[in-house]
Parts: C-alpha cells; structure tokens; sequence
C-alpha cells in the first residue's frame, strides 16, 4: 500500500489562527484575529501590580511623614504651652512669697512697737506684782520671788526663773531653771535656738503642775522677752490659740511686755505648724454620701478665695461649671422638704481651688455632671470635669484637665470641723 506523508498540521497542538513562538522568531507579522500571548499578559499585569504597590507604600511613607511631622509640631506646641505654665506657677509663687515675707516683716514691726516711757506707778506696780494670764499661770520679773507672802497669797506653787538670779525660796516652791545655753556662736544666733530649747521643758514642768493642782509663775529680766515668749508659745500649744490671738490676751494683761524679732519668728513658724496640724475643714454635699476635709486654708492672697457664682447657661464666668444660679433653685426646689439643706445651699455655688494634697476626699459616690444647655445656646469651653453626687445630684468638685493637681470643691454645705 502505497501511504502519502501526513499533512504538516498533524501532530501539532497549534490551532488554526494562532500563533506561535516559531513565528514570533521569524518576525512575522502577526494577524488582525491572531490573541497576545498569555505570558505578555502575565507580566503585564505583574507590573501593573508592582506600579499601584509602590505608589500605595509612596503614599502611605507621604502620610505617615506628615502624621509624624504634625505629632512632632504638637509636642513641641504641648512643650510650649507646659514651660508657659510652669513659668507662670513659678512666678505667681515667687510673687506670694514675697507678700508673705512683707506680711511677716510687717507683723514682726508691729508687734515690736511698744511704748518704752511708762508711768512710774505703772512700772513699780508690774515690778512688785505678778500678772494673771489665766487661772494657773502668771507672768512677772524676778524681783517677784523675792516676796514670799505674796506668792504665797495668789496661790502660787511653781516657778519658772527664765534669769540669772538665784532661786530665793526653794523650800517653799518648785523651781525649774532652763538650762544653760551659752554658746560660741554669739548672742543672735543664741537667742534664735532659745525658745525651741526651752519650751518643751516649759511645756513638761506645767504638765507637771497641772496634775499638783498648782500655779505657776514665769520669771524672767526686765528687759528680757524669754518668759513672755514661753507663755505665748503655752497658749498656742495648750489652747490651740493662734499667735495673734495668744498675743492680745498676753498683751491686754500685761501691756508693758516686749518681744524680739527671732522669738516672734519662732512663735510664727511654730503657729503655722500647729495650723498644718489642727486645721480640719469638713464639707459635704446634701446626702452626705460624699465628704472632703480641707488640711489647710484657702489661699486667697491673689484673688477671693473660696468664691460665689450665681452665673446662668451661656454667661461668661471663671467658675467650672455652666449655669451655677439654675442649679441652686433646681436643688432648692429638691431639698424643700429640707428647709436646713435648702438654707446651706443657698443662691450661689460657693467654689475653693486648692490641690489634692491639700485635700483628704472621698469621691467615690460622684459622677460626672453634663449641664442642660438648649438649642442655638452658646457656653465657653472650660478647661473643667464637674462631678456630683450619684444619690442627691449636688456638685461636688470640679477636676483641671490641663492640670490634674488642681481642684475646685464646692463649699456651700458644711460639716463639723475636726
């Protein structure tokens, strides 16, 4: 059998129309109908993918530059505004300072201006007989303990001899005399450490006295200031009374006494002290669910301190809140079945800044308080959180969100004062 060669086309996967790689060699044109390889597509479309990539990471690089560029703008304006503030704290401390120390020169001046020209009557009857500060305790010059009929006739049993002379009658009396305190360092610097040497013993020997049932006499120089100090610093310690107060009721019996720069400023740092130490001021809120105890008072050197508001929605005040008057009636209107709560309150929020280390509170019934305020009602922004009681719904302190240290509590209601 007589067989022809097979036609070129069999055996060959190609299909008519397409075309092949053989072709592409050849440089033949291609036809009208004739498809792109799928190869030129693939990498077609890879670049295309790797072209919308880099421009994705392009502006994804360009956004994160500008966030990072604007946090850094931020931060350094945060900086700014941080140093200002902390700057004008500075100031403002120093400026308070200053008034202090003026106040504090003042008083020392005051107090030291006594009249010096006397009656001779005057002086010979303050010389001859010892002045009664209270029930138990005296204050005169040693030439008294020379009189022992005298002494024995106002009951007194105790002695403290501040001077240098001799004790006249120790078989009669109990004496105490400080103890030496003559040292290198001069007569100024000896006179500031004296009357912190020798009030605690003073303190301890009326102690002492008290449990006899006895009175005391404090002796001291003419022209020395150690006993009228000594029964100063008694009465502030042992009455809690205060420097100035101490000083009138000394002062109104004794006129005639003297005291010295360095002992008023002992006096003056042992009364703020004891003010640090015994000051207690309790406020509450209607329920009094809610409490807070004030450790020292307000500071009102520079503005009124604790301060009303009577301010409504969309009027302009200092206080942290928004609409201070509104929401007095609105608790007035509550509390009517309670004329005493509804008294405390009143027509204004009574507000007192101070710091939360001046402050020992108890928040734990607040939440945070968000005023009414229409529609079309325009309030200022307020660097303030205002939080009142979750039972009674009384405010009860304001937060600084610029500066957490800073507080303003609501002083309208008060408790006992500890």
């Amino acid at each position: 059998m007589n067989l022809s060669p097979p036609p070129a086309d069999i055996g060959s996967s190609r299909t008519p129309g397409s075309t092949s790689f053989e072709d592409l060699d050849k440089n033949q044109p291609l036809s009208p109908s004739s498809e792109i390889p799928s190869f030129f597509k693939v990498r077609k479309s890879v670049s295309r993918k790797r072209l919308s990539m880099k421009r994705v990471k392009s502006n994804y690089v360009t956004k994160e530059n500008n966030s990072t560029i604007n946090t850094t703008i931020n931060k350094a304006q945060e900086d700014k505004e941080r140093a200002a503030r902390e700057q004008h704290k500075r100031a403002v401390l120093e400026i308070q300072k200053k008034k202090r120390e003026q106040q504090q020169r003042n008083i020392i001046e005051s107090i030291r201006y006594v009249p010096k020209k006397y009656s001779i009557e005057e002086m010979k009857h303050f010389e001859q007989n010892p002045t009664k500060i209270t029930n138990y305790l005296f204050l005169g010059t040693h030439s008294i303990t020379k009189n022992k009929e005298l002494l024995k006739s106002r009951g007194i049993t105790h002695i403290f001899n501040c001077s240098k002379f001799e004790n006249y009658h120790p078989a009669y009396f109990y004496y105490l005399n400080p103890p030496n305190l003559d040292t290198e360092e001069g007569p100024e610097i000896e006179t500031d450490n004296r009357l912190s040497k020798i009030l605690p013993s003073f303190l301890e020997f009326v102690s002492q006295a008290g449990k006899l049932q006895g009175r005391i006499l404090v002796v001291s120089e003419e022209e020395d200031a150690t006993g009228p100090a000594l029964v100063l610093g008694f009465l502030m310690d042992n009455l809690k009374l205060s420097f100035f107060k101490a000083f009138q009721l000394v002062q109104s019996k004794r006129y005639v006494i003297q005291l010295n720069a360095p002992y008023i400023q002992q006096l003056l740092i042992n009364d703020k002290k004891k003010q640090k130490e015994d000051y207690r001021e309790r406020f509450t809120c209607v329920c009094r669910q809610n409490e807070w105890i004030l450790l020292l008072p307000f500071d009102s050197t520079t503005e009124m301190n604790p301060f009303p508001c009577n301010c409504t929605i969309g009027q302009f005040s200092t206080c942290p809140n928004h609409g201070c008057g509104q929401f007095c009636n609105e608790m007035i209107d509550k509390c009517e079945s309670n004329g005493s709560a509804a008294h405390s309150i009143g027509l204004n929020i009574k507000w007192g800044r101070t710091t939360k280390d001046n402050l020992q509170a108890s928040f734990g019934a607040c939440e945070e308080h968000t005023p009414y305020i229409g529609a079309g009602v325009v309030v200022q922004k307020k660097p303030w959180t205002v939080y009142k009681c979750r039972h009674c719904k009384f405010i009860c302190y304001a937060e600084n969100k610029k500066d957490p240290s800073i507080i303003a509590i609501v002083t309208n209601i008060r408790g006992k004062r500890t």
